[in-house]
Order: structure tokens, then C-alpha cells, then sequence
């Protein structure tokens, strides 16, 4: 995964899937709350073709009216990242404004099955079994992105060598 690479803003009725399109190809970190790179080129590259920083309301509606015309989500991490993003920023009543705008597309039915895990996780954590699996399975899934990017850090590095 790249962490240090930089998109550029993008303009037109589809920006926002041309710029997902593009953060795939080119293996942009899209993570959210990567400790890396807090998925900075991403988020730049988003928030400007937007027309401002995420604290602006018009720039948050433009990112929602932007996940209402994805058909195919290319990146689902990248949605729910740009979802969390809206959800965190806006007010509980400005976020259902925002919701109304892309809740008939795929970013929409993304946004309902991050809503569905959530009810299972508090679920499964209304017991202390639950806890006690629930906390074991996040450290195995927290040990295997460790692996994975350990492993991407060393092939990038093996690349970057002069031969």
C-alpha cells in the first residue's frame, strides 16, 4: 500500500468515482486512521475536489451527492472511510440530510452493512464470552494486517533498491 502518494483533485459529475478508481489502481492507502499516513493523499485529494476541507457543510453535501452517483463500489473501504467522515463531522440531523442524498446507492447499502456489523459486534459483546471472542479475533485480525503490511513494506523497499 502506498502511503505517500499523491492524487490529484479531481472535477466533473463523476470525480469522486474517478478519484476511487484511481486510489485502487495506484494502491493509495484509503485507510481510516491509518497510523502511517492517516491516509492523507486520499482524504487531500477528496476534500479538495470537494471544494474544502471536511468542516465546511458544502463541502460535506458535495461528497455525499458524489457517493450517490457510485453504481460499483471499487473500494469499499474508501466508502466507509468517506462515510465515517461524513457521519463524524456533520450533526446527528445534518448527517440524515447528508444520508438522504447517497442512501439510494451502493454507498448506501455500504453505510446500512456497517450499521448491520455494529449491531452484531454489540451484540456478541453483550456477553462476557462474546467479549472475551470478540477481543480474540480482532488481535488475530489486527496481527494479520500487521503481517500484510510488514510484508508490503518489505517488497516496496526490495523495489525501490538500485539493482
Amino acid at each position: 500500500m502506498a502511503h505517500a502518494t499523491n492524487l490529484e483533485s479531481r472535477s466533473g459529475p463523476t470525480w469522486l468515482r474517478e478519484l476511487l478508481v484511481e486510489a485502487v489502481e495506484m494502491n493509495v492507502c484509503v485507510r481510516r486512521g491509518c497510523t502511517t499516513c492517516g491516509a492523507t493523499s486520499f482524504r487531500n485529494a477528496v476534500w479538495n475536489s470537494a471544494g474544502g476541507p471536511p468542516t465546511y457543510a458544502e463541502a460535506r453535501r458535495c461528497v455525499a451527492d458524489q457517493l450517490g452517483t457510485i453504481e460499483t463500489i471499487v473500494s469499499p473501504e474508501a466508502v466507509r472511510h468517506l462515510v465515517m467522515e461524513l457521519h463524524t463531522r456533520a450533526g446527528p440531523e445534518e448527517f440524515v440530510g447528508l444520508l438522504a442524498r447517497f442512501d439510494a446507492s451502493e454507498a448506501g447499502a455500504e453505510y446500512r452493512r456497517m450499521l448491520e456489523h455494529d449491531v452484531r459486534r454489540r451484540e456478541d459483546a453483550a456477553t462476557a464470552e462474546g467479549v472475551i471472542e470478540l477481543r480474540r479475533t480482532d488481535k488475530q485480525a489486527r496481527a494479520a494486517a500487521h503481517a500484510n503490511r510488514k510484508v508490503e513494506r518489505d517488497r516496496d523497499r526490495k523495489n525501490d533498491r538500485p539493482q
